[in-house]
């Protein structure tokens, strides 16, 4: 007996056999389709018998080493660190399961696992490394059977796709140096990377913020791009930090901004305007040619300031050039004049500024003036008549605010609720009024509506009066511990009553309150001491508390001075903080641990009464109180003037009234 596959013939079965005429014989036997019989003959076979001269051949069979393999895998997207499940099977063609053996591996990786096939089912972990590149990959498992010489005799393939992500891993703000001067581009290109070090392409937020935390710029960019910011003349000298944020990533970076002490000079005829271009106050020597002399100044502008220098010479043209070692303009102008001289040309409001007792001047002329002339009206108009009764003509109404009103800035802290509102009264004036007298009424009825505002409002103003105020934040940070106990409830609400009694407005937030000192309600532009005088006496009620109690109530309150944007409305100081004003004062009341803190500006202002010391708490410039001057002297010097004042007044009106008679 023998195999037939296609033209290859392998004899398997010889036996000797004797069959007498009509006898029938069966031969029964097997055949072990090993490798070693087969020697690679497959496909299409028949089994061939023969006996002396006769033959027979079998059906047509198929021989075929293929097994089928199906595979199930757990998860198709995949990141670093997982495990995937991988459950198979295999079948070989003629219908039976596999028992061998099953070969899995990651195709580009050297990731391989081996287990044993029962029954045609086979069941593997494979772990994923932590730094596996994102990409896609195949899953490719080998089963195969083993003959027993130990060659694989059945075998099958078969594969399955994974996807493997990109994991963010780190978030990177490159920047092109450290130090950058005002001027410059600042380079930055914010990179986020997976975890084998490749560019994810996302959306980065950068964010850059000067060194006290305003936002110079914001944006949303790609990762790896790269974007240019200039760098203002006047960029705050400092810390900067650059900000990124992406996929749960956030970074931060630090850049220096270097000092830059530069002008521009401007030449206009005979005026030298220079201005401070620059982030820090501009004291440089100047070199000033007019014709073949030179003059040297070293003026002391602020920053964002300029001032105007007036050139003089003898009658004629003139070539000037100005220099101060980086900056210089030439120029020629018609100039007059009896010799060659640079004048500074000093404005109203800085010879007030820098010379104090001119106010003092100017407000004794005029109430010396304000004075007489009311003394000369009440000699012309006052007469005796009897007062009409309240049903005749002749009222003024006046509306003030009610001396009793109290606001309660613990309730208004905790709950919101609204001031009470106040009262009025009606005055009545006699039917012979004079017009000095409905003047005087009016000016009552202005000055009784600046003293009904006590509330303020920090809002958008559009229209309203710019003007300097004093800003003052007590931050009571435990205010939701504290808001119960009455003890600490009666030394908050004493707060408003100090600031009313230097006719402060207030905007009570919850646990924090705004002092504010405005020119518009006060009448006077010497606030700048006031402010400091009521945060000190708020700081004493509060220590006084804190010594007495065994629960501390913790505050800090900041100072600070600025422009604002101010109008009255509905009984309230609406205000737009310009600059820095308010944000500072909060800042600062942030960093005070139980004290008061000032802003530079502040303690500048008030340096001729408060004396403080510098401190840098936080990264906040601030300035802490030593001592407050109490100036004894001249109070008493102005009592004894309105003293004096006032019974010159009597003696005047007493002669009026007699000359009438």
């Amino acid at each position: 007996m023998s195999l037939l596959c296609n033209d290859d013939e392998r004899t398997f079965f010889v036996f000797p056999a004797k069959v007498s005429a009509g006898e029938e014989r069966e031969f029964e036997t097997s055949l072990a389709l090993s490798n070693s019989f087969l020697q690679g003959a497959r496909g299409n076979c028949r089994i061939k018998a023969e006996f002396v001269s006769e033959s027979a051949e079998t059906a047509a069979f198929k021989i075929t080493e293929s097994i089928s393999i199906s595979l199930s895998i757990n998860r198709s997207i995949l990141e670093p660190g997982d495990i995937i499940l991988i459950e198979g099977e295999a079948i070989k063609a003629n219908k039976k399961p596999a028992n061998g053996y099953a070969q899995l591996s990651v195709t580009g990786t050297n990731i391989s696992a081996a287990k044993g096939v029962e029954n045609g089912r086979f069941l593997v972990e494979l772990s994923l490394p932590e730094h596996i590149r994102a990409g896609e990959y195949s899953v490719m498992a080998d089963v195969y059977e083993k003959d027993s010489e130990g060659k694989i005799s059945n075998n099958g393939i078969a594969t399955a796709g994974i996807t493997i992500k990109q994991v963010p891993k780190v978030l990177e703000i490159v920047a092109e140096k450290q130090d950058y001067m005002p001027g410059e581009n600042l380079s930055i290109k914010p990179v986020l990377y997976d975890q084998t070090d490749e560019i994810i392409a996302s959306e980065i937020s950068i964010g850059v913020f000067d060194t006290n935390g305003n936002d110079v710029f914001e944006k949303l960019i790609k990762s790896n791009e790269e974007i240019l910011l200039y760098l203002e003349k006047n960029a705050t000298a400092g810390k900067w930090q650059i900000k990124a944020k992406s996929m749960g990533k956030d970074e931060e970076r630090l850049i220096f901004i270097k000092e830059n002490e530069e002008a521009l000079f401007e030449l206009q005829g005979n005026l030298l305007k220079i201005a401070n271009i620059g982030n820090v106050p501009y004291r440089k020597n100047v070199e000033i040619k007019i014709g073949n002399e030179t003059e040297i100044r070293q003026p002391d502008i602020a920053v964002g300031e300029s001032i105007i220098y007036e050139l003089e010479a003898p009658d004629g043209d003139y070539e000037i050039i100005v220099n101060d070692g980086i900056s210089a303009i030439k120029g020629s102008s018609y100039l007059t004049g009896n010799a060659i001289s640079v004048n500074e040309m000093i404005s109203a409001a800085s010879i007030f500024i820098r010379h104090p007792l001119v106010w003092v001047f100017l407000v004794l002329v005029m109430a010396m003036f304000l004075f007489i002339t009311a003394r000369n009206v009440i000699k012309r108009n006052v007469s005796v008549s009897t007062m009409p009764s309240a049903e005749k003509s002749g009222f003024v109404k006046v509306r003030p605010e009610n001396p009793g009103q109290k606001i309660n800035a613990s309730e208004r802290m905790g709950r919101g609720i609204e001031a009470r509102s106040s009262g009025g009264y009606e005055k009545a004036v006699g039917e012979r009024t004079t017009m000095s007298q409905i003047h005087q009424a009016r000016q009552s009825e202005h000055r009784a509506l600046i003293r009904g505002v006590k509330e303020a409002e920090s809002t958008l103003v559009q229209k309203g009066v710019k003007e300097d105020a004093c800003i003052a934040v007590v931050k009571l940070r435990n205010f939701e511990q504290i808001r119960r106990m009455p003890e600490s409830i009666k030394v908050i609400d004493r707060i408003p009553e100090i600031a009313y009694e230097s006719k402060a407005v207030l905007e009570i937030a919850p646990g924090q309150i705004s002092i504010i000192l405005s020119p518009t309600i006060t009448r006077t532009f010497g606030n700048d001491s006031g402010i400091v005088k009521i945060a000190s006496k708020i700081a004493n009620s509060l220590n006084e508390h804190n010594r007495k109690f065994d629960k501390k109530i913790e505050y800090g309150i900041g100072v600070n001075a600025g422009a604002i944007i101010s109008r009255i409305e509905n009984n309230q100081l609406k205000f737009t903080s310009l600059g820095s004003t308010l944000p500072l004062a909060k800042r600062i009341a942030d960093a005070a641990r139980n004290e008061v803190l000032l802003s530079k500006e502040a303690a500048h202002r008030a340096i001729s009464e408060v004396k403080t010391e510098k401190k840098d708490i936080a990264g906040v410039e601030a300035y802490s109180i030593n001592r407050i001057v109490e100036r004894e002297e001249n109070k008493e010097f102005i009592r004894k003037f309105l003293e004096r004042q006032k019974g010159h007044e009597r003696e005047t009106s007493k002669a009026g009234l007699d000359e009438m008679l």
